[in-house]
């Protein structure tokens, strides 16, 4: 049987008791939880938090948004809470730590990919030595200030270059060639695969929709997925105003139940 999985992107901004209490009332196999939102309960405190929660943790999300070619009190910052998520997650047997890679500033892609396997290097044999997989993720294109990896194919390509695995967010990515064909390539490095639609002519960034509610053939990605052989986590990934509007976790409900509904017809 699939898992599902939700990102609890959508409730950054909660405090980590209600972002479990939300997530508990969810149809859902395991969630993904924000490194930020972790540290600032306090890691013992979390710990506890999530024992007694009933939840299944699949992920810990713990981005880096400065170059990896420039030192900076933010940067280290960041690879620190990258360091305490992945030893919280060994401690709490949570699988996967997702990273960002930060922007590629002023280098170019290679020159970026190669600061920022530099830059990895100890956190990467850290998850090694914990059991935990690192990924890194595919992002829009209009989040440059994030990642410079915007297609599936760049983030598998970056993923084996640093040895670790990949995040592959369908929304990022669903107008790429060759797309079934490069997720069938790389079902040795794909751990989670996210959905969230999009509507035609949305210029702003998040605004994501409950699958099936945009345009995105989402229902045909989905089973060239599952065609293709891949066994792992289905996420839900949505967030944005409309998703606000209609209440985070009435949209999430709705986004898998479509999900599943997906699966079961796969």
């Amino acid at each position: 049987m699939a898992l599902t999985s939700i990102s609890t992107i959508a409730m950054s901004t909660w405090d980590l008791p209600d972002l479990l209490a939300g997530s508990a009332r969810l149809p859902v196999d395991r969630v993904s939880i924000g490194s930020r939102q972790l540290a600032a309960f306090g890691w013992s405190e979390a710990e506890v938090a999530l024992a007694t929660s009933g939840l299944r943790v699949g992920s810990i999300g713990s981005g880096l948004t400065t170059p990896a070619s420039v030192e900076s009190a933010t940067g280290t910052a960041q690879l620190e809470l990258a360091e305490q998520s992945i030893d919280f997650a060994c401690r709490m047997g949570i699988p996967v730590v997702t990273l960002t890679t930060g922007p590629a500033g002023q280098l170019s892609w290679e020159d970026a990919l190669a600061a920022v396997g530099a830059r990895l290097a100890p956190l990467v044999a850290r998850a090694v030595d914990a059991g935990v997989t690192l990924t890194v993720e595919n992002t829009h294109s209009l989040r440059s200030d994030v990642s410079f990896l915007h297609s599936l194919r760049d983030a598998v390509e970056a993923a084996r270059h640093l040895g670790v695995g990949v995040c592959a967010d369908l929304y990022c990515c669903w107008a790429e060639p060759h797309l079934a064909a490069t997720v069938a390539d790389a079902l040795d490095v794909i751990r989670i695969v996210q959905y969230g639609d999009f509507v035609h002519g949305t210029l702003d960034q998040p605004n994501r929709w409950v699958p099936g509610d945009g345009d995105l053939p989402l229902e045909r990605l989905l089973r060239d997925v599952v065609e293709a052989g891949y066994t792992g986590v289905h996420e839900i990934e949505i967030l944005g105003p409309r998703i606000d509007a209609e209440g985070v976790v009435q949209a999430q409900v709705r986004a898998l139940d479509w999900l599943r509904r997906q699966l079961d017809n796969a």
